[in-house]
């Protein structure tokens, strides 16, 4: 099941203005998504407020997912490259650094 997204860029550098990306499943709105500098807001199909995450929980919770596509624009193909190093938590690792 292939799901129609349609946007709007604004005009000017991503500050106060929102990206946004209406999703559609067979031909009804599934949704909208708005990315911002700060984070992401996806609202459902009819919802009016809708449910906000940050950048850093994103990134977070897109670690766990498998690696499927390549950069580029080109078809989607399986990787199997290596996990990314995790950032150091802002309390520190526990561990020494300059080795």
């Amino acid at each position: 099941m292939a799901h129609d997204v349609t946007f709007n860029v604004p005009t000017r550098l991503l500050g106060k203005s929102d990206i946004e990306f209406v999703v559609r499943e067979d031909g009804e709105k599934f949704g909208t998504l708005r990315i911002s500098k700060g984070s992401l807001v996806w609202f459902p199909r009819n919802g009016v407020k809708g449910r906000k995450v940050g950048w850093g929980q994103f990134d977070a919770f897109m670690e766990d997912k498998p690696l499927a596509e390549l950069r580029n624009r080109g078809s989607i193909t399986p990787t199997a490259a290596p996990r990314r190093r995790r950032r150091a938590s802002p309390r520190g690792s526990g561990r020494r650094s300059g080795r």
